[in-house]
This record gives C-alpha cells, structure tokens and sequence, in this order.
C-alpha cells in the first residue's frame, strides 16, 4: 500500500481553513466517508504514514468543493505545503543558493513525504542548468500523477526561493493515453 507523510494534511486542512474558512472545511469533510473525516481531524501526526488513497480523496473532495474538476487544482495546496514545510527545511540544511545541490537532493525530498514510487536524477547538467528527473515503481497511475504534479510544484517554489528568475519544469516523457508524467526536466535561469 502506498503512504504519504501526514504532514500533507495538516497543511492541506491549513490551507482550506485560511483561503476559504473553517465552514468550508467541514463542506469538504462531508464528502469524505465517517471513518476518513475521523481520521483526518483526530489521527493525523506530522510523521505519520498515511494510505496514499486518503490523500485522493482528500484531493478530490477539494476539487469538488473549490475547483473545476481539474487534478492540476492541488497546485495551490502543493505551493502552501512548500511555503510551511518544505522552505524551512531547505533554508536550515542546505546551501538554498546552490540550484544544482538543491536538485540533487530532490529524491531525498520525495522520500521525505511519499513511501510509494521512486524519483531519480537522471542527467544533472549544472552549466546547462538542466536537470532530468524519471519516477518509478508506482502501484498506480493516479499515485503517479499526484506525486509528480506535488513534486514539480515543490521543486519550483524551492528554485524560485533559491534566487532562480526563470522556472521551466516540463513533463518530456508521458506513459500512454493518459499522458502519465514519467519523466520530469527542470531548467532556470
């Protein structure tokens, strides 16, 4: 069973009660069935694993609520979690001016809040600023999608951060119809 660090929700929860209120928080917690809103709003530790498929419909109840249907609607969330959880780890542990160091520990990064699925730097070209990303090993499409589009989020917020003008994160390979992210390329300037 794929997991993600319960972190996630704390700052998913933090986000809706911020933008849109507690009133509407609790509108997303209906949707969710008894057992899920009582493991959202009294089980969830920062450390924590929880099943990936909590997060989705987590994810598609805020979609449902607040969005167009569109899964790209965790972009705002995603972006919060950077700006809360992921920036005050960077800025203590690592040389945030550093792009290429901050790439290099992408993986580490994924590893920090996803239990499913793999990333790996594939090409590093530091003179370029290029750097090529693959994922691996998901149990599903849907994880996949997730996690990428949560990761490439992250990674830009945490460029920008670093002193980078310019973002271009692209999916260059894609796995069948459903246009699967499986391969990620990071450019700035």
């Amino acid at each position: 069973m794929s997991n993600v660090k319960g972190s996630i929700f704390k700052y998913t929860k933090e986000y809706v009660v911020n933008t849109y209120g507690h009133k509407s928080w609790y509108s997303l917690l209906s949707l969710l069935t008894p057992d899920e809103r009582d493991t959202i709003e009294m089980d969830i530790y920062e450390d924590k694993w929880y099943p990936v498929s909590l997060l989705k419909r987590v994810i598609g109840a805020f979609d449902n609520t607040f969005a167009s249907g569109e899964f790209k609607t965790i972009v705002p969330i995603a972006k919060y979690i950077a700006e809360k959880d992921i920036m005050p780890i960077f800025k203590k542990f690592s040389d945030l001016k550093n792009i290429p160091l901050v790439l290099r520990n992408a993986p580490a990064l994924w590893k920090r809040y996803f239990d499913t699925g793999e990333m790996r730097v594939e090409n590093a070209l530091d003179e370029e600023r290029a750097f090529n990303f693959t994922f691996h090993n998901f149990d599903d499409i849907s994880t996949q999608i997730l996690c990428s589009y949560l990761i490439s989020t992250w990674l830009r917020q945490v460029l920008k951060s670093a002193g980078a003008d310019n973002v271009s994160i692209i999916y260059t390979d894609t796995l069948g119809t459903n246009h699967v992210p499986s391969s990620l390329e990071v450019t700035w300037s």
